[in-house]
């Protein structure tokens, strides 16, 4: 806050100084990598997997700012209807020819956007992309006999838990896709959990510098803790804030519950920190950390820069991620999606969480 308010002083002073870089900097300075300046074109992207805005048209793709400040492609994706691809790891310079940090994704739904990315080699390229009505926050992305892989979409918000509701059922065993999943809604992440815990089950402790700590416990007893379905985490190393919360919640609570690294991945992100969000002048927005939140494990964790670690197990497949439109999915992709729901209940089989 007072980073914030020394800018615009030297802004307002001096109208040349690029407040951005400035508040950027002054950030720094609270020792904590979370506390950040957002540009607008990614509130665009956390306004289509968050309450922070209503949801417009989405392009579909999931992007991260990585430590250069700048927007990068987190998982690989093809669009079945270009043959084109994006890998992890791609950056995106531009959107309709403005700089990327500047630019905004969201727009209305059947309008187009023309990206140019740059991959890791220097090569430049351009694709154009169709915006779609936002998807939905859970959905079945693979099935078969006796399974299901539900995929938690990019985020949590108040809409997950009634869609979580409808799509479980009797599918003997369920695999619950947190792959990507930047967090979300810090309380929707806890009412997701409390689905499958018994009443009184710790979730989470909330630790703040100004208050005593505070255990957070489920209240009633969910509609799903006595199932006898095996249940599946599936987590990466961009699986993070209230979904790494929401993983533990259950994986502590539950030890049958396995936990699942996909592409190799032996650990979460690490983002334990509960956030606020300030809207400023322009429309970029300022996430500021004010608590950090504890594993519900005996004595309980604090997973800040280590993420939920050690894995039941790690599997190399998994890499891809599920198309969120139909205009984009293709026979391949949901082979590849099934091939990952094979591979996740064999892994489980195999440490021996839930036999074959």
């Amino acid at each position: 806050s007072s980073a914030k308010r020394r800018a615009f002083d030297v802004a307002r002073a001096d109208p040349d100084i690029d407040a951005y870089a400035l508040i950027s900097d002054l950030l720094i300075a609270t020792g904590d990598k979370f506390t950040r300046l957002v540009p607008r074109s990614e509130v665009s992207r956390l306004r289509e997997v968050s309450d922070i805005g209503a949801p417009r048209g989405v392009l579909g793709i999931q992007l991260k700012m990585n430590n250069k400040k700048q927007l990068e492609v987190i998982a690989n994706k093809k669009f079945g209807s270009t043959g084109q691809a994006l890998k992890k790891g791609d950056v995106l310079l531009q959107v309709d020819g403005v700089p990327a940090t500047k630019a905004t994704l969201d727009g209305d739904p059947g309008s187009t956007a023309r990206l140019l990315f740059e991959r890791q080699n220097g090569q430049q390229y351009e694709i154009v992309l169709q915006r779609s009505a936002p998807p939905a926050p859970v959905m079945t992305i693979a099935s078969g006999p006796n399974k299901r892989m539900l995929r938690l979409g990019t985020s949590f918000s108040k809409a997950t838990v009634p869609a979580l509701s409808s799509l479980l059922d009797g599918h003997d065993t369920l695999v619950l896709d947190l792959r990507g999943n930047r967090g979300g809604v810090f309380e929707a992440g806890l009412a997701s959990a409390a689905q499958f815990l018994e009443k009184d089950a710790p979730l989470t402790t909330i630790s703040t510098r100004s208050a005593p700590q505070q255990v957070r416990k489920t209240d009633y007893t969910g509609p799903f803790s006595r199932t006898k379905r095996p249940i599946i985490l599936l987590v990466d190393q961009d699986t993070a804030s209230a979904a790494e919360l929401f993983a533990a919640a259950l994986h502590y609570n539950k030890k049958d519950i396995a936990l699942i690294g996909a592409c190799g991945a032996t650990h979460t992100f690490g983002k334990a920190k509960i956030q606020r969000a300030e809207t400023l002048p322009g429309g970029d927005l300022l996430l500021i950390s004010y608590a950090v939140y504890l594993t519900p494990q005996n004595p309980p964790k604090d997973i800040s820069g280590y993420g939920l670690s050690p894995l039941d197990a790690s599997i190399s497949s998994c890499c891809s991620y599920p198309s969120t439109t139909d205009d984009n999915a293709d026979n391949s992709e949901a082979t590849r999606q099934e091939e990952c729901l094979d591979a996740t209940i064999q892994a489980a089989a195999i440490i021996g969480h839930h036999p074959k």
